[in-house]
C-alpha cells in the first residue's frame, strides 16, 4: 500500500505502531533509523492531510456564517453545508 492511499487514521496508527517498536529497545540502530525515516514520512503526509481538512472546516464555517446571516443564494439552508 502506498502512503498516499492511507487515511489520516491509518497513518496515525502506523506512526504509533512504528514508534512503539522503536521504543521497545529491541531493534538495531539500522532498524531504528529505517523506522525513524518511515515515521517522518508518515508525519509529513499526515500534516498535509490535516492542512486539507483545515481548509474544508474553514470553508464550512464561512458558509455557515453566510447562511446564519441570511447571505448566500436565496432559499439556502444550513443543510446546504453538507453538499459537496
Amino acid at each position: 500500500m502506498e502512503i498516499t492511499d492511507l487515511t489520516i487514521e491509518e497513518s496515525t496508527a502506523l506512526i504509533r505502531e512504528k514508534v512503539a517498536k522503536m521504543e521497545s529497545g529491541k531493534l538495531t540502530l539500522d532498524e531504528n533509523i529505517k523506522l525513524y525515516s518511515e515515521v517522518t514520512e508518515l508525519i509529513a503526509y499526515s500534516l498535509k492531510l490535516l492542512d486539507g481538512y483545515r481548509g474544508k472546516v474553514k470553508d464550512v464555517g464561512e458558509r455557515f456564517a453566510e447562511l446564519k446571516n441570511g447571505g448566500g443564494k436565496s432559499g439556502a439552508q444550513v443543510e446546504d453545508l453538507y453538499e459537496e
